[in-house]
């Protein structure tokens, strides 16, 4: 075994730099989640409700096609992961970043075109927005597909920091890119009302433009990928390898997107466009709570993947419950607070409050005692490569949210809060068979022999 060899084998990481890397990731989480709220409160200051809820419905459109690159950003964090745990050499982690950007750079593609076509026949035709608007949003709409186009290609060098398990980087990358939003939101009131949909979103392009350079420029060490980017071999034998994979993934993706975009349409079409504002702000706050628990969880991810592929069961075991422990804890510190003051919380942070946001709002804080078990048991399901059943059979419960989203509202005459909580009850059943199948795979892991 080389040297180089070696050191990639004993990638393993120490409970003490896994504190670090989450003490990292808490702060970045923090600072991106007080520019997050702060952005949103411009937003709704410069644009106001109608503008607002207006801006979410377009990206809701438009991030539902853009799932198969969120796929393919998870899919590298497995396959590098498995690759470090397994001993394997430089090659192989080359040969899966060239592997990898050429599936990214597809699944861009094919959220531009399907965005193009059955988005904006969407927009144009279904959604309830006032005829003397419709000309900005259109415009808006397809520099939003060039702004989402361009940042999604950060994603395959973000997620190899992350496999290799280079969070300091990672942090400082993905903190740049959340400070270019938040001055693009300060400059709004550089534009006249009529135009502040359409200098947003080109201010977004231009900055998501200088991030993907700073991406680029500062990754390509960590990377190591040789100038030729010709498929050789076993290239080709990865890329039909992880095809099959990210198949399988894509239904369970599919329905958390559908979950989280897909709601605001459905509130767009049965409430109107003011319930559509307050659902956009508290699906938002959905947003960041799954985005505060998977990326403070990420320090863990990683490393559950290697353990997993090395067979190493006890440690795998201790530090899942451990983990999950710590979790469960920290966001109950945060979330409990959140749901007694959200009155006063969404008041100060928003000034204009559309009416049930607040109802909304502890609604989704009460799913993120369930969102917490995603990642870390994602993690073991996903480095086992028998991800079949389990897509299939969280995908399919998740694709329910909106179905009885719309018969709780239309059959029964519910209101918005009613209907909307409807979804607890099915990430819950989602969720019990996320652990079911995680338990199974740790039952039957077995050692990996090199």
């Amino acid at each position: 075994m080389t040297a180089r060899h070696s050191r990639i084998s004993d990638m393993h990481t120490s409970p003490p730099k896994i504190i670090k890397d989450s003490l990292w990731l808490y702060a970045r989480m923090g600072i991106l989640l007080v520019l997050n709220l702060w952005t949103t409160r411009l937003l709704i200051e410069y644009m106001g409700v109608d503008g607002y809820g207006i801006w979410s419905l377009i990206l809701s459109i438009v991030l539902v096609w853009s799932v198969l690159g969120d796929i393919i950003g998870d899919t590298i964090v497995r396959y590098v992961s498995v690759a470090l745990a397994r001993g394997r050499d430089r090659k192989r982690l080359d040969s899966i970043f060239r592997v990898f950007t050429r599936l990214y750079l597809g699944a861009d593609l094919v959220m531009v075109v399907l965005a193009s076509t059955v988005g904006y026949w969407w927009l144009t035709s279904y959604a309830d927005i006032s005829v003397s608007d419709k000309a900005a949003v259109t415009q808006t709409f397809f520099i939003v597909i060039a702004m989402l186009m361009i940042k999604a290609l950060n994603v395959p060098f973000l997620s190899y920091l992350v496999a290799q398990e280079k969070f300091r980087k990672y942090v400082i990358l993905s903190l740049a890119e959340g400070v270019g939003t938040f001055i693009t939101a300060l400059l709004l009131p550089l534009f006249p009302d009529s135009e502040a949909l359409i200098g947003y979103g080109w201010m977004l392009v231009i900055a998501e433009s200088a991030i993907l350079v700073t991406y680029i420029s500062s990754c390509r060490k960590d990377i190591c990928t040789p100038a030729s980017y010709k498929l050789d071999r076993q290239d080709r034998q990865l890329m039909r390898e992880s095809i099959k994979y990210i198949a399988w993934i894509i239904i369970g993706a599919s329905a958390v997107m559908v979950w989280i975009h897909g709601l605001n349409i459905a509130v767009n079409r049965i409430y109107g466009i003011e319930a559509t504002a307050a659902c956009a702000i508290a699906m938002g706050i959905l947003v960041r709570l799954r985005g505060f628990c998977a990326n403070a969880q990420r320090a863990v991810q990683p490393r559950l993947m290697k353990l997993y592929s090395a067979g190493r069961k006890p440690e795998l075991t201790s530090l899942l419950r451990n983990y999950l422990a710590a979790s469960i804890l920290i966001i109950s510190l945060i979330c409990v607070p959140l749901c007694i003051f959200a009155p006063e919380l969404l008041e100060m942070w928003l000034g204009i409050v559309p009416p049930t946001t607040v109802q909304l709002t502890r609604v989704v804080i009460l799913s993120a005692w369930v969102i917490i078990f995603e990642i870390p048991l994602n993690a073991i399901i996903h480095a086992s490569g028998n991800i079949k059943k389990f897509e299939i059979a969280e995908g399919s419960v998740l694709l329910l949210i909106i179905p009885v989203f719309c018969l709780t509202a239309l059959s029964g005459g519910a209101d918005l809060v009613t209907s909307f909580a409807s979804q607890l009850a099915v990430i819950a059943i989602a969720l019990a068979i996320r652990a079911v199948i995680a338990g199974r795979h740790i039952k039957r892991m077995t050692a990996h022999r090199q």
